[in-house]
């Protein structure tokens, strides 16, 4: 089975959503909630949470990536605003890089 783009951009806005919301802080949790709530994009959304994996590394959050790579400070809590529109705006690159695939 090929990986469909427009669907995993589509799970990845509705992820966006609710990290925007404030109902989810973190990227892949939003997205088993979009699973959860939209069946059909069950494959996608895990499609999606295995490439966030895979560029993570070794790395559980997009939290602890950033932080171990210098993007973020030390000092900064994951609920914090700044990191917030941190993860919106990687969200924002990753739904525009499956747009152009």
């Amino acid at each position: 089975m090929g990986k469909d783009y427009a669907k995993m951009a589509e799970a990845l806005k509705l992820a966006r959503v609710l990290i925007e919301s404030g109902s989810e802080v973190y990227v892949c949790y939003a997205l088993d909630k979009v699973g959860s709530e939209h069946e059909e994009l069950i494959p996608s959304a895990e499609q999606v949470t295995f490439w966030i994996s895979e560029a993570l590394g070794t790395h559980s959050t997009v939290f602890g990536w950033s932080r171990h790579n210098g993007y973020i400070s030390h000092n900064m809590l994951p609920a914090d605003v700044q990191l917030k529109e941190y993860r919106l705006a990687w969200i924002d690159n990753m739904i525009q890089a499956l747009e152009t695939e």
